[in-house]
Protein backbone atom coordinates (compact mmCIF):
# COMPACT_ATOMS: atom_id res chain seq x y z
CA UNK A 1 0.00 0.00 0.00
CA UNK A 2 2.85 2.41 0.76
CA UNK A 3 4.28 2.43 -2.83
CA UNK A 4 0.90 3.50 -4.23
CA UNK A 5 0.59 6.42 -1.78
CA UNK A 6 4.13 7.59 -2.53
CA UNK A 7 3.47 7.52 -6.29
CA UNK A 8 0.18 9.41 -5.89
CA UNK A 9 1.87 11.99 -3.65
CA UNK A 10 4.71 12.39 -6.18
CA UNK A 11 2.23 12.88 -9.05
CA UNK A 12 0.31 15.47 -6.98
CA UNK A 13 3.45 17.46 -6.16
CA UNK A 14 4.63 17.31 -9.77
CA UNK A 15 1.23 18.57 -11.00
CA UNK A 16 1.28 21.55 -8.62
CA UNK A 17 4.86 22.44 -9.63
CA UNK A 18 3.89 22.19 -13.30
CA UNK A 19 0.88 24.50 -12.77
CA UNK A 20 3.03 27.09 -10.97
CA UNK A 21 5.64 26.93 -13.69
CA UNK A 22 3.16 27.52 -16.54
CA UNK A 23 1.39 30.30 -14.61
CA UNK A 24 4.65 32.18 -13.98
CA UNK A 25 5.40 32.25 -17.70
CA UNK A 26 1.83 33.16 -18.65
CA UNK A 27 1.62 36.73 -19.99
CA UNK A 28 -2.03 36.47 -20.92
CA UNK A 29 -4.05 39.59 -20.16
CA UNK A 30 -7.24 38.65 -18.35
CA UNK A 31 -10.46 40.62 -18.56
CA UNK A 32 -12.39 38.50 -16.06
CA UNK A 33 -10.69 37.23 -12.90
CA UNK A 34 -11.59 35.70 -9.55
CA UNK A 35 -10.27 38.73 -7.64
CA UNK A 36 -10.15 42.15 -9.32
CA UNK A 37 -7.07 44.35 -9.03
CA UNK A 38 -7.38 47.07 -6.43
CA UNK A 39 -5.57 50.37 -5.87
CA UNK A 40 -4.07 51.06 -2.42
CA UNK A 41 -6.94 51.92 -0.07
CA UNK A 42 -9.62 50.87 -2.56
CA UNK A 43 -11.39 52.66 -5.39
CA UNK A 44 -12.68 55.54 -3.28
CA UNK A 45 -9.10 56.39 -2.22
CA UNK A 46 -8.01 56.13 -5.85
CA UNK A 47 -10.60 58.70 -6.94
CA UNK A 48 -9.67 60.96 -3.99
CA UNK A 49 -6.03 60.71 -5.10
CA UNK A 50 -7.04 61.55 -8.67
CA UNK A 51 -9.06 64.63 -7.70
CA UNK A 52 -6.41 65.81 -5.22
CA UNK A 53 -3.59 65.57 -7.78
CA UNK A 54 -5.26 66.83 -10.92
CA UNK A 55 -3.83 70.09 -12.19
CA UNK A 56 -5.96 72.64 -13.98
CA UNK A 57 -6.17 71.99 -17.70
CA UNK A 58 -8.10 75.13 -18.48
CA UNK A 59 -10.86 75.36 -15.89
CA UNK A 60 -12.72 77.96 -17.94
CA UNK A 61 -13.23 75.77 -21.00
CA UNK A 62 -15.05 72.56 -21.83
CA UNK A 63 -11.82 70.52 -22.01
CA UNK A 64 -11.40 70.73 -18.23
CA UNK A 65 -14.46 68.60 -17.49
CA UNK A 66 -15.93 65.48 -18.94
CA UNK A 67 -16.77 61.80 -18.94
CA UNK A 68 -14.51 59.17 -20.44
CA UNK A 69 -13.02 55.78 -19.70
CA UNK A 70 -9.37 55.04 -19.05
CA UNK A 71 -8.26 51.51 -19.77
CA UNK A 72 -5.18 50.19 -17.98
CA UNK A 73 -3.35 46.94 -17.49
CA UNK A 74 -2.40 45.97 -13.97
CA UNK A 75 0.72 43.83 -14.13
CA UNK A 76 1.41 40.80 -11.92
CA UNK A 77 3.52 42.96 -9.58
CA UNK A 78 0.80 45.64 -9.30
CA UNK A 79 2.35 48.23 -11.58
CA UNK A 80 0.05 50.06 -13.97
CA UNK A 81 0.86 49.96 -17.68
CA UNK A 82 -0.72 50.56 -21.09
CA UNK A 83 -2.79 53.55 -19.98
CA UNK A 84 -5.22 54.54 -22.73
CA UNK A 85 -8.27 56.73 -22.94
CA UNK A 86 -11.24 55.08 -24.64
CA UNK A 87 -12.75 58.41 -25.65
CA UNK A 88 -10.10 61.06 -26.10
CA UNK A 89 -11.45 63.58 -28.62
CA UNK A 90 -12.27 66.93 -27.06
CA UNK A 91 -10.99 65.76 -23.66
CA UNK A 92 -7.42 65.20 -24.85
CA UNK A 93 -5.84 67.60 -22.33
CA UNK A 94 -7.90 66.14 -19.50
CA UNK A 95 -7.17 62.51 -20.42
CA UNK A 96 -3.47 63.35 -20.69
CA UNK A 97 -3.58 64.79 -17.15
CA UNK A 98 -5.44 61.75 -15.80
CA UNK A 99 -2.90 59.42 -17.44
CA UNK A 100 -0.09 61.44 -15.81
CA UNK A 101 -1.68 61.01 -12.38
CA UNK A 102 -2.26 57.28 -12.84
CA UNK A 103 1.42 56.84 -13.73
CA UNK A 104 2.48 58.50 -10.46
CA UNK A 105 0.34 56.47 -8.08
CA UNK A 106 1.59 53.56 -5.95
CA UNK A 107 1.32 49.94 -7.09
CA UNK A 108 -2.04 48.23 -7.05
CA UNK A 109 -2.91 44.89 -5.50
CA UNK A 110 -2.79 42.65 -8.61
CA UNK A 111 -5.66 40.58 -9.97
CA UNK A 112 -5.70 36.97 -8.83
CA UNK A 113 -6.71 33.89 -10.80
CA UNK A 114 -6.43 30.37 -9.33
CA UNK A 115 -4.43 31.80 -6.42
CA UNK A 116 -1.80 33.47 -8.63
CA UNK A 117 -1.29 37.12 -9.61
CA UNK A 118 -2.12 37.71 -13.27
CA UNK A 119 -2.08 40.59 -15.73
CA UNK A 120 -5.50 42.19 -16.00
CA UNK A 121 -7.14 44.79 -18.25
CA UNK A 122 -9.15 47.17 -16.14
CA UNK A 123 -11.45 50.02 -17.11
CA UNK A 124 -11.82 53.16 -15.02
CA UNK A 125 -14.86 55.32 -15.71
CA UNK A 126 -13.79 58.91 -15.10
CA UNK A 127 -16.21 61.76 -14.54
CA UNK A 128 -14.82 65.18 -13.71
CA UNK A 129 -17.20 68.05 -13.18
CA UNK A 130 -16.67 71.71 -12.34
CA UNK A 131 -15.56 72.28 -8.75
CA UNK A 132 -14.33 68.72 -8.04
CA UNK A 133 -10.66 69.62 -7.74
CA UNK A 134 -11.07 72.94 -5.96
Amino acid sequence: MKPVLIIIAFIGVFSVAKAQQSTDKDNKIYTAVEHEPEPPGGMSKFFEYLVKNIHAVGKNNEEAFGRFTIQIIIEKDGTVSHIKAQKDGRYSKLTKEVRRIIKTQPKWKPAMQNGYPVRCRFSLPIYIEPGMSE
